[in-house]
C-alpha cells in the first residue's frame, strides 16, 4: 500500500516504474541523492516543492494496481 510515510527508496525498490510517475511531478533525484531516496514521500515532495502530494500519492496507487494486476 502506498502512503506518504514510505521512503522514495522503499517504493522505487518495490515498483521501479514509480521513477516514471515522480517525474511526473517533478520528483527528480540521481543516483548519489540520498537524502531524496530515504525520505519520506511527504518530505521529499516538499524538498522537491512537488505541487500536489495528493495527487502523486494517487497517480503512485494507481500504478501499483495496474501493475499487480499485471502480475498477478
Amino acid at each position: 500500500m502506498i502512503h506518504k510515510g514510505l521512503t522514495v527508496g522503499e517504493v522505487v525498490h518495490k515498483y521501479p516504474e514509480a521513477i516514471e510517475v515522480f517525474d511526473k511531478h517533478e520528483l527528480t533525484f540521481c543516483a548519489g541523492c540520498y537524502v531524496t531516496l530515504f525520505s519520506e514521500l511527504e518530505k521529499a515532495a516538499g524538498y522537491a516543492a512537488v505541487k500536489d502530494l495528493d495527487e502523486m500519492i494517487c497517480d503512485l496507487k494507481a500504478l501499483v494496481e495496474r501493475l499487480e494486476r499485471v502480475r498477478g
